[in-house]
């Protein structure tokens, strides 16, 4: 009786000092990588599976702050082009600002919270002393009482500011939603602010949406034309049938008249 061949785990051989870590399939070795010959033990496998995902998670969550950076940079200088500032309309401001840009695409978008990040600094990166503030204009403290309050109050903010910032940022969002609604409203038939289906970002852990300018006129265009060429099949239609009846009149008429000669 032949006896079966011994098989080790390479992984563990290239250790320090090797480890002789022999491989039973079903028991520490998956029987996928048994049937394909892959020589590694399910710990080394696990392990090599980690690293890889943990790898690609610091690859993609670089890859993210820079293109968060380089993508703030290029919408401050855009959205503060002085040919745009004198404009009275946010919504209006947007648009030629994101037509310039050549935002037309889905993957040329920006994503909701970035945008509120340059159009709105002052809500997005609200100052714990104006938190504060705020928070004394709905009390109706005396001056006295706002003195006792104010550098535990201060102490408390700063300690909880992004949690008490998400109340503000709330704000902004609800503006940029404001804007897109005008925006859309005024330019329904040449433009529409549209954003991307909704994905969840495992590296902000939020669910995000890009936004970009859809234009409208070329499917204006693509609706006139259709409606010209239904227009066109239809009365090519009603020609041949009028030439149908006209025919089977013709018909008629001479039945009629050989009739009437005989």
């Amino acid at each position: 009786m032949q006896k079966a061949e011994m098989h080790y785990c390479r992984l563990c051989l290239r250790k320090d000092p090797p480890q002789h870590t022999e491989l039973v399939a079903g028991a520490n070795w998956k029987q996928y990588n048994c049937e394909k010959s892959i020589f590694v033990c399910n710990e080394c496998h696990s392990e090599k599976q980690r690293d890889y995902r943990e790898g690609r998670k610091l690859q993609f969550s670089s890859y993210l702050q820079k293109l968060h950076e380089e993508t703030i940079a290029d919408l401050d200088a855009q959205w503060n082009d002085p040919a745009f500032v004198k404009l009275k309309e946010t919504s209006d401001r947007v648009r030629q600002v994101w037509d310039k840009a050549g935002r037309r695409e889905r993957q040329k978008g920006i994503r909701r919270d970035w945008i509120c990040e340059v159009l709105f600094p002052d809500l997005w990166f609200m100052d714990p002393t104006k938190i504060v503030d705020d928070y004394f204009g709905v009390m109706n403290f005396t001056y006295l009482q706002k003195q006792n309050r104010i550098q535990y109050l201060l102490e408390f903010v700063t300690h909880y500011l992004e949690p008490l910032r998400e109340a503000y940022r709330n704000r902004a969002r609800n503006r940029w939603d404001g804007i897109v609604a005008a925006l859309n409203r005024k330019y329904s038939r040449i433009d529409k602010m549209v954003a991307t289906p909704r994905w969840y970002d495992p590296t902000m852990k939020e669910y995000v949406e890009n936004w970009y300018l859809l234009s409208l006129r070329e499917d204006a265009d693509e609706r006139a034309a259709s409606r010209e060429s239904k227009k066109e099949s239809f009365d090519r239609q009603t020609v041949n049938e009028q030439d149908i009846v006209n025919h089977r009149e013709e018909v008629l008429r001479k039945e009629q008249e050989q009739e009437s000669s005989q």
